[in-house]
This record gives C-alpha cells, sequence and structure tokens, in this order.
C-alpha cells in the first residue's frame, strides 16, 4: 500500500453508453472527465458510436479516442478534442478502420498505434490517418471464417519504446482460456510483409480473455486486463518483462488448474477492459464493463471503487491535475 496520501490527478474514461438506451444502444457513448478522489464525473462528448481506448497527446493538450462502431462493420474511428472537451475532430474518418481497439500515440514521432479487431491488424498512421501501415495481419478479414475466427483477433496494445517492441493481445474465444500475448519488433523486418514477419513471438498463452496492456519502462513490467471467467480472469495481472528474454522456450502458460507464471493484483473485476498506470502514486486504474472505476495499488493492495453503476467502462487515461 502507498506510504502517503496520493496525489489528485484527473481522469478520462471512456462509458460504452449500450447501458444508457435501451433503443439505441449503439449511439450512447460519452468522453468524461472525472477527478481521482470520486468527487468530480463530467462528461465532455456525448453520443459516441462505441468509444473502446484513450491517449493523451500531452504538448497538444489533446486526447485521442477509438470509436469501435459496429462489429464487423467498417465504420470504425478515432476522434480528437482538446482536454477541456472542444475542438472535436476525426483524426481517422470512417472507412478505413473495422474495429478500433487500444490506441497508443506516439508524441515524438506524432503517429498512433492502434489494433483493428475484425480487420485482423495492428497498424499505425500519422495522427490525421494518413500514412496507414499495417505492421501485423493475422488473416485475411475478406474471409468471413477468418474476420470472425476470435484466435486472429488483436485487441490491446503496448509499446516498450526503449526496446522497440510491440506487445499485443490476442484475446481468444471467450472463456475457452485460449487467450495469447504477442510481441514483434517495432518496424517489419526486411524481406517480411505484414503477413510473413518472422519475429513474432507468443510470450503468454492459455489466458482466459487478454484485453488492454500497459507496460512500465522503468521496471520493465507488463500489466493487463483481462475479462474472463475465473479463477484466473476478470482481474488485473502482472508479469515482468525478464521473463520472455529466451525466445527460444516455449510460452508461459497458465491453466485453470495451476497457478499462472504471473501475478494476479486483483480479481473479482467484472469484464475488466481499460488500464493505466499512476506511477507517481504506485497505483493502477482501471475500469470494468459492470460500471466500476477502481484504483488499485501496485502492490495488489488498497483496491478501491471510485465511480459504480455511472456506464459502462472501456477505455481510461490520465492527466496530473495541474495539467488538466
Amino acid at each position: 500500500m502507498t506510504s502517503h496520501s496520493p496525489d489528485e490527478v484527473t481522469l478520462f474514461i471512456l462509458d460504452f453508453g449500450t447501458a444508457r438506451d435501451r433503443n439505441d444502444p449503439l449511439h450512447r457513448g460519452r468522453l468524461i472527465r472525472a477527478t481521482s478522489d470520486g468527487t468530480s464525473f463530467e462528461p465532455l462528448v456525448e453520443n459516441l458510436y462505441l468509444p473502446d481506448s484513450i491517449d493523451i497527446l500531452p504538448d497538444e493538450g489533446r486526447l485521442y479516442w477509438t470509436c469501435m462502431g459496429l462489429p464487423g462493420v467498417q465504420d470504425g474511428s478515432v476522434n480528437s478534442c482538446l482536454l477541456d472537451g472542444t475542438d472535436l475532430k476525426q483524426a481517422v474518418p470512417i472507412g478505413l478502420l473495422n474495429t478500433p481497439k487500444q490506441l497508443v500515440l506516439d508524441p515524438v514521432h506524432r503517429k498512433m498505434y492502434l489494433c483493428d479487431r475484425e480487420g485482423l491488424r495492428v497498424l499505425r498512421c500519422a495522427l490525421d490517418g494518413s500514412h496507414m501501415e499495417v505492421l501485423v495481419q493475422t488473416g485475411d478479414p475478406s474471409v468471413g471464417e477468418q474476420k470472425m475466427d476470435q484466435m486472429r483477433w488483436c485487441v490491446g496494445l503496448a509499446i516498450h519504446w526503449k526496446e522497440r517492441k510491440i506487445y499485443w493481445t490476442q484475446k481468444g474465444p471467450n472463456r475457452r482460456n485460449r487467450g495469447r500475448i504477442f510481441r514483434a519488433n517495432i518496424d517489419i523486418p526486411d524481406g517480411c510483409t505484414a503477413s510473413t514477419r518472422h519475429d513474432i513471438e507468443c510470450v503468454i498463452d492459455k489466458l482466459p480473455e487478454p484485453i488492454d496492456l500497459e507496460i512500465d519502462p522503468s521496471n520493465n513490467n507488463l500489466y493487463w486486463t483481462d475479462r474472463g471467467d475465473v479463477p484466473w480472469g476478470n482481474s488485473i495481472n502482472r508479469c515482468s518483462l525478464s521473463l520472455f528474454e529466451h525466445a527460444n522456450e516455449p510460452p508461459l502458460s497458465g491453466t485453470v488448474l495451476t497457478p499462472p507464471p504471473y501475478e494476479v493484483l486483483a480479481r473479482r473485476l467484472h469484464e475488466a477492459i481499460g488500464l493505466k498506470l499512476d506511477m507517481r502514486n504506485k497505483r493502477v486504474f482501471v475500469t470494468d464493463m459492470g460500471g466500476c472505476v477502481y484504483s488499485i495499488d501496485l502492490d495488489g493492495t488498497g483496491i478501491r471503487k471510485m465511480y459504480e453503476d455511472k456506464g459502462t467502462y472501456t477505455g481510461i487515461n490520465l492527466t496530473c491535475v495541474g495539467n488538466a
């Protein structure tokens, strides 16, 4: 547990919106600004089309988030606005993405990286959607059987900038313990394509349903949410990247019968989705689709519900109060 009172931060939370309107559940998503002490909860942008993941470009004071659109239809998008919800723009217009999921911004090279679930790919592009490059292609989305094969679905994404590696989740079928976490070099090797690259490694397999990822580069820890069934699912998890150093060894495998080779920081969430590390205060914020936002100390203690039953939450990010 933290040894001091945590500093307040500003949270930016995405509400999927499907629980708010029985007649039109697809277009009631919201971008919400909230305080980490639980005292303020303010919608900034409303009527979003199934929003999923959010990141922040600090030097511009802008938020970027993905909208899934209708799963399986080429109508996903990426949108942006200022931290106060004004100057709303569509960064990647409808028509280029299928089901965009976790988003990671590169403020140095002004790029965005994201997973496109039913598009069966990991990609990057400029902040306006131009110069789109497919980095990983797990199948052909024009083939129906491949498009609907959840073993091919790319969902969560994290980037280790120092090691120039991308990590992503392929969630697998619901409640089947076939989810996996992969990694590869950030750039496609010479002579390869997104479909044929030889540097892809499966580093963890047999997970319930891994979703979003984040890396703490200060200690090389990988964090992820898992929305699958108990005992190992519906959880927030942590694993040291040092366990992945020997590429020729088999991947780390958890099962429902033996303890997994990683730390489970918290269980009993309700379809855990988004997470964001707050390293200054040694905690992680987590959302779930059951309508809760949690704060959890990095040692797995001090689990607190910040907000409850106000939405169906997906992505989350934060800024220090002074920058909000």
